[in-house]
């Protein structure tokens, strides 16, 4: 392929032009031919890699017509994995297949392509076809039907080298190991395939339905693909491989307090407020619970939404703890790092051992808690959160009580009104969610405290003779 591209002739030229044809013309453009690439080695299998490979201007044969893709991914950090590597104080051979075009990452069908076949520093760094394969098809004929499209798979075939988790595994960078395992790696087929007309389930649970959903158009090889075909959240879902917009080229921020542009929230926001046509309760209401916006707010609710923030609704909010740097020890991949499991307080065994799973609270490390800063020691934290857990329970075990005592007929959803006993009833179930202690107890206990008022109130109860357990509790401080 050679497209003809304008070429001005200078002043001196046109000079002699001027005196050669008698026209009142200083410059005149002629056309001439320069290809957009040059051919590859043919032990490259067909792998284009850059048209200049000088330091400060270095273009890839893609970007020669993906211009914006191109200008985007110049500013991350795959456009100089290479001078990276090879600065640091730990460079290796072994190194290399990641730090530039390679087999790794793509779909090539030979067990070596361009840099590591050929050794041709035109293919250093991670360029375009380090995701996208080799591009001389499409070069040679660009007409639609020889794209070539990345995966958005994180797990594909026995090596699993197709995607980001060919480079991003191991134990230099186990992001994979850490991956595969936690509730994003893993495709809830139930949810996946569900009929509901509101979308609700798929934009959450599929890779496919969250990029429709923030209205990400950029074509990948599982686009449309749905039910049990559909990806889990993998790499792609949530990180932009073509934009460093965001720390960690994530596609939305991890730091805004805002539901609807915080990269977590997104999801994990779903039926936080009591509805009269929800029967089922609070979804993943773990955001609004961070940010104080959470739960039914009863008429003895005394404070605003949003008054009771949490302690942790700073900084990077959820992935300060959901993500943290605390390393493990793995029985297969050497060091573990919260990181990509996306527990903050995970389940060890008795020599301090990552093993993941469920497990009692007595089992679980709080090392997420000190690594990100929050807390002295793990024994402060564990304390902190053992003190929370305890008045939180005493609450929920109250509420529940006065709940059995309210009328049946109270409890009728779907309706048009929220009944001072469905409301209860909600505010208990958010504070039974998963971290609920964590996440928010100033606003957890208020929810609590103030449905059990109402209940009294509404319903003409009274308190079990246990409950000032409570006072004692508030007497010591605790």
């Amino acid at each position: 392929m050679s497209p003809r591209i304008g070429s001005v002739i200078g002043a001196s030229a046109a000079a002699v032009l001027l005196l050669a044809v008698g026209a009142c013309v200083d410059e005149k453009k002629v056309e001439v031919e320069r290809p957009f690439f040059q051919q590859p080695p043919a032990a490259a299998a067909g792998f284009l890699g850059y048209t200049d490979t000088t330091k400060d201007n270095k273009k890839t044969a893609c970007g020669n017509c993906h211009v914006a893709h191109a200008a985007d991914w110049a500013e991350t950090k795959h456009a100089h994995a290479w001078l990276d590597m090879k600065s640091s104080s730990h460079a290796a051979e072994s190194c290399e297949a990641c730090h530039s075009v390679s087999q790794l990452g793509n779909a090539a069908a030979s067990a070596n392509v361009a840099y590591t076949s050929t050794k041709d520093p035109r293919y250093v760094d991670v360029q375009c076809e380090s995701c996208h394969g080799s591009g001389l098809e499409h070069a040679l004929a660009p007409d639609g039907t020889t794209k070539p499209l990345a995966s958005i798979a994180a797990d594909t075939g026995a090596a699993g080298k197709t995607g980001c988790t060919g480079c991003h595994s191991g134990t230099h960078d186990p992001f994979a190991e850490e991956w595969r395992p936690s509730k994003h790696g893993i495709l809830e087929v139930h949810a996946a395939t569900s009929t509901s007309t509101t979308g609700k389930c798929v934009n959450c649970h599929t890779g496919q339905g969250w990029l429709v959903r923030q209205g990400v158009t950029a074509h990948y090889q599982e686009m449309g693909n749905t039910g049990a075909n559909s990806a889990a959240i993998t790499c792609a879902v949530c990180h932009d491989p073509h934009s460093d917009k965001n720390a960690a080229q994530t596609r939305l921020a991890i730091n805004v307090a805002d539901t609807t542009k915080n990269l977590c929230m997104t999801c994990h926001m779903r039926e936080s407020e009591a509805d009269p046509a929800n029967t089922r309760g609070p979804h993943s209401p773990e955001g609004p619970t961070l940010l104080g916006e959470a739960g039914w707010f009863g008429p003895d609710f005394t404070f605003k939404p949003g008054d009771l923030r949490g302690t942790h609704a700073t900084g990077d909010m959820c992935v300060t703890c959901h993500m943290s740097t605390a390393s493990f020890a793995s029985d297969t991949k050497g060091n573990l790092n919260v990181g990509h499991t996306f527990q903050a307080t995970p389940c060890v065994d008795a020599s301090g051992k990552f093993v993941g799973g469920d497990c009692t609270d007595d089992q679980r490390s709080f090392k997420a808690c000190t690594a990100s800063g929050c807390h002295g020691s793990e024994a402060a934290a564990r304390s902190a959160y053992a003190t929370g857990e305890l008045r939180i329970n005493t609450l929920v075990a109250e509420a529940n009580r006065l709940i059995a005592l309210v009328p049946a007929s109270e409890f009728k959803a779907p309706d048009t009104i929220v009944t001072v006993g469905e409301g209860a009833k909600f505010n208990v179930q958010v504070a039974q969610k998963p971290g609920a202690v964590v996440h928010n107890p100033f606003l957890t206990e208020a929810l609590l405290t103030s449905s059990i008022s109402a209940l009294k109130k509404q319903y003409k109860l009274t308190s079990t003779p246990g409950f000032p357990l409570m006072n004692v509790l508030r007497a010591q401080g605790k």
